[in-house]
């Protein structure tokens, strides 16, 4: 007769496999989860436009969330390595629709003006870049000095 084991299925950010980006509708890595390996110009394709509170980046890349489809709009960084991962701050969670590796610049780069937000999630080593006060509470998508 074979042992009893107990497969346990993956929970909260842990579901993120490495070598990918991904981004999840709860906090803390619950809800829905997308996972991405490439530029991602509408993330309505993966039903998550405007929907993510929390990301992981598990790439070597620095990924570009922006706010509108297309990388144009306000445009946020998650970097790479252990800072990669967690809760968005609440100006941004909900606010991302598009995704583009490695950015403006990068190996698949777009020609856009964007207005940089700087790093967007709780706890980022450089702390937080409160834009809060430029992004009207009707969620509008313009970016102001």
């Amino acid at each position: 007769m074979a042992p009893n084991s107990l497969a346990h299925a993956a929970v909260g950010y842990d579901r993120c496999p490495d070598g990918y980006y991904c981004m999840f509708s709860g906090l803390d890595g619950t809800g829905d989860m997308i996972k991405l390996l490439t530029n991602t110009p509408d993330l309505a394709a993966f039903d998550m436009n405007d929907r993510a509170k929390s990301d992981w980046n598990r790439t070597p890349s620095t990924i570009y969330l922006w706010s509108e489809t297309g990388y144009s709009g306000c445009t946020g960084v998650t970097s790479a390595g252990p800072t990669g991962k967690g809760n968005l701050f609440p100006a941004y969670q909900g606010f991302f629709s598009s995704v583009q590796f490695d950015g403006p610049g990068g190996p698949n780069s777009v020609a856009s003006h964007s207005r940089q937000l700087g790093f967007i999630r709780e706890g980022s080593p450089d702390g937080p870049l409160d834009r809060s006060a430029s992004i009207p509470p009707s969620r509008q998508r313009e970016c102001q000095a």
